[in-house]
């Protein structure tokens, strides 16, 4: 997949931009605060509906103005092409568009893959639990669009539960009503993490030890406090399913007592984990940032394998100052692997980027939200 063409109206300091990219690599350079980071943003914005840095859309309206809309053009293997425009005036008035046509935000979101990388990816590690799993979450929709109900019908459950739980007088019965919802869509949001994770790690190892030089091998797991089988061979497996579910069950009915004097629900993937081990050890805690900035590449780039793999097309890759702290030598081997998977590529840098020989690119500089090429 290609994006040949963006339009953005009012998104951050973006007041009236058109920009058409390169189908290679787009090498973005320019001063710090000029927009390098907002243009990146709009891209990923148009690809997926959301943005990687703000959880609220209202964050990202042009300070002298009321609205936005990015609105663009991408191709596809076949030589199909898409037009795709959301407008944003507030929550209540925001539109998605694929060829004029209105549609929602999740069958939007599954369409275009799209892979991003930038400066806070290194707290996927360093941080809690809660992170890991909004990567989880946002990774698995984007490869299995029905994950996104899943993840409603279980949250919308937990809630219920959880406004039982702080009552004075609980219910029993209005309590197992929503733990067997609560059991079903767990199982299934389980299943979906152990399986996405068994798929990082077909990919992901190979890469670490290529920016390695072989020295380094990662392995990623699901930590959960359900026990079941190690391997899962199919997603839709439905004696596991069941297993699972009773086993959720089991663990409700011996954490009851705990969940009454505490009010909240302490069984199920909403409190679950991803695990990496760097060469037998748990990454968070025994890793120099050199290694866990190493870690994230070969994630992402694992996430470009898979999703070749299940949408048979290939992902736009988006890298946000992602090459001042590497090394000549492993920057190069990034750009010899975005080469080789004929990846459509963004690169924000303060100087403009050396490609190697075997790369072609477009260069652009950006100076006070206004786009040059150069």
């Amino acid at each position: 997949m290609k994006l040949e063409k963006i339009i953005i109206n009012n998104f951050r300091n973006y007041v009236d931009n058109t920009f058409e990219p390169g189908p290679k690599i787009n090498v973005i350079y320019g001063e710090n605060a000029q927009g390098k980071t907002n243009l990146l943003e709009a891209i990923y914005y148009l690809l997926s509906s959301i943005s990687h840095r703000s959880r609220k859309d209202g964050e990202l309206v042009n300070w002298e103005s009321k609205y936005f809309k990015v609105k663009g053009t991408v191709s596809f293997k076949e030589k199909k092409k898409k037009k795709l425009e959301i407008i944003y005036e507030n929550s209540k008035n925001k539109s998605l568009k694929i060829n004029d046509n209105v549609i929602s935000t999740d069958k939007y979101f599954s369409q275009f893959p799209s892979i991003i990388l930038y400066p806070q990816d290194l707290n996927l590690i360093k941080e809690g639990p809660a992170l890991r799993r909004r990567f989880l979450n946002t990774e698995i929709t984007r490869i299995n669009p029905v994950y996104y109900e899943y993840l409603l019908n279980y949250y919308r459950a937990l809630r219920q539960r959880n406004n039982i739980l702080k009552k004075a007088v609980k219910k029993k019965e209005e309590l197992s009503s929503w733990e067997n919802i609560l059991a079903q869509y767990g199982s299934k949001i389980i299943i979906n993490r152990v399986y996405f994770l068994q798929e990082l790690n077909k990919y992901a190892p190979s890469y670490q030890e290529i920016f390695s030089s072989g020295k380094e091998k990662i392995e990623l797991y699901y930590k959960t406090q359900i026990k079941f089988k190690k391997e899962i061979g199919q997603r839709e497996n439905r004696y596991l399913e069941n297993d699972i579910q009773e086993k959720i069950l089991e663990l409700v009915d011996e954490k009851r007592m705990e969940e009454y004097n505490k009010g909240h629900t302490l069984v199920g993937p909403h409190l679950e984990d991803m695990g990496i081990m760097l060469n037998g050890r748990e990454l968070k805690k025994y890793s120099s940032q050199g290694q866990q900035r190493t870690t994230v590449i070969s994630i992402k780039f694992a996430q470009a394998d898979i999703l070749m793999e299940k949408k048979e097309e290939t992902p736009i890759l988006l890298m946000d100052d992602s090459f001042s702290e590497l090394d000549n030598y492993r920057g190069k081997l990034i750009l010899d692997l975005i080469a080789e998977k004929q990846l459509q590529c963004f690169i924000t840098t303060y100087e403009s980027l050396k490609l190697p020989s075997n790369c072609e690119g477009d260069f652009f500089r950006i100076e006070g939200g206004i786009i040059e090429n150069g």
